[in-house]
């Protein structure tokens, strides 16, 4: 497949961050097994890297990929989904 390559560092927020939250919550509400200190670890590392460099201050809201000013449907489930609180600034705006 040719075609050029996104210049800007894409984040999947839908199937990074979601996939993250969703398999904590199958361990924590489900019993279903896997390695839940891991997925903890790595949703909060997750959580840290899309707080602070997925959210355009000047947009007033989180971008589909950092650097770039394009917005993505599936952010739209940031307090849905408990990744940020509803009253979170950047949620509530």
């Amino acid at each position: 497949m040719g075609g050029a390559r996104a210049t800007a560092p894409f984040y999947p927020f839908e199937s990074h961050g979601l996939g993250c939250v969703r398999g904590v919550k199958s361990i924590e509400q489900f019993g279903f097994g896997g390695p839940l200190d891991h997925w903890r670890r790595l949703r909060q590392r997750i959580h840290d890297d899309v707080c602070q460099n997925g959210f355009d201050a000047e947009l007033g809201a989180f971008t589909q990929s950092y650097g770039v000013k394009q917005l993505d449907a599936s952010l739209l489930m940031i307090a849905l989904v408990v990744f940020l609180s509803p009253e979170d600034k950047r949620v509530a705006r």
